[in-house]
């Protein structure tokens, strides 16, 4: 899924179809699980659980600046975990690089709503709802809902 200018959502099937990547131009993948890597593509492999109590936001920084540093080169960021997929159902969010998590769902979502909250100024839940419309399978755990939460009051400091 497309969620803006070059940044995209998608399941580790949809990182590691060499193909569509190729298709869309994507230079860059942000990865929580580790994937079949890809000659010419630049990786951020993140080590991530799919579990409520799993600290997310320790991942928000360096996946935040991994991506912003490719749209900013004008390159595709694809966000993207790991699961059994079979199509290539990745969205376009607006952005030039690629985000990578498994199924899309839970982490990579988590992931690129944490920019989005940092890039575009929204809250927690319109980058939820922004997300969710583009993909509508995205569903972050309660924990990682939380940690964007969180985040979102961070983020209100001055």
């Amino acid at each position: 899924s497309s969620f803006s200018d070059g940044l995209y959502l998608g399941s580790l099937c949809d990182a590691t179809n060499e193909n569509r990547l190729k298709e869309l131009g994507i230079s860059r993948i942000v990865s929580l699980t580790p994937p079949k890597q890809i000659d010419n593509i630049e990786y951020l492999v993140l080590d991530a659980h799919d579990l409520d109590n799993y600290p997310i936001a320790s991942h928000f920084k360096a996946s935040i600046n991994f991506i912003r540093e490719g749209l900013n080169l004008n390159q595709k960021v694809f966000s993207t975990t790991h699961t059994n997929t079979v199509a290539f159902q990745s969205y376009q969010l607006g952005s030039s690089g690629i985000g990578s998590l498994a199924a899309g769902v839970s982490r990579s979502a988590t992931i690129v709503a944490a920019f989005l909250m940092e890039e575009r100024k929204l809250s927690a839940e319109e980058a939820l709802l922004f997300i969710n419309d583009k993909r509508p399978c995205a569903c972050p755990n309660l924990g990682f809902i939380q940690s964007l939460l969180t985040y979102e009051s961070q983020l209100e400091q001055p």
